[in-house]
């Protein structure tokens, strides 16, 4: 089965693509290496890197991009902007990093008919809750990024009911964060 990773060169979403090629899929990771680095795909015992294609999810013209769907049979979409604090206060950054992405991702895939589109999404679409979560709660964003991310989701909902062929399926990842994070987030008003 081939498998195709959108943002899987992040520090821990590269160990979905190592995961999947050791079960035997067959990886290609997508990455326009704004949050992760080509190093996180390398192998350490055979020191080799897995298939790689750097392109950015956000250009729709990317030809590149459809061409490598074409024989896909499941496509995960890590992308993001891990820097919140930017992301959180720019609505142009927020609209492209999330929407048009998910959007140019959901385009390819329903071009090169993909079976499965995975989408990855946030918990912070319940920041600030005080109350016990549900998977039914209802999302209340409070920053462009939380709500690009909810925008995101339901253009997955829509595209998922307007073509029934091509399953979807979101998840809602909270922040990870550790030691050997890729990039350090500051806060820009520091």
């Amino acid at each position: 089965m081939r498998c195709i990773i959108i943002g899987g060169a992040s520090f821990y979403y590269s160990r979905t693509t190592k995961l999947l090629s050791q079960e035997g899929f067959e990886v290609l990771t997508i990455d326009n290496l704004s949050n992760g680095e080509i190093k996180n795909l390398i192998e350490k015992n055979d020191n080799k890197y897995k298939p790689f294609s750097k392109i950015d999810p956000v250009d729709s013209r990317s030809q590149t991009m459809r061409t490598h769907f074409l024989e896909a049979d499941v496509v995960i979409n890590f992308s993001e902007n891990s820097n919140l604090f930017h992301c959180g206060l720019s609505l142009e950054r927020s609209i492209n990093d999330n929407l048009s992405t998910t959007s140019n991702i959901l385009d390819a895939s329903l071009l090169s008919k993909v079976k499965r589109v995975i989408h990855v999404s946030t918990t912070g679409l319940y920041e600030n809750n005080k109350e016990n979560l549900k998977e039914t709660s209802e999302p209340k964003p409070e920053t462009y990024y939380s709500y690009s991310k909810l925008l995101a989701e339901k253009l997955c909902n829509f595209t998922q009911l307007h073509n029934p062929k091509m399953e979807i399926i979101i998840f809602r990842l909270s922040n990870l964060f550790g030691v050997s994070k890729t990039k350090i987030l500051k806060n820009p008003f520091d």
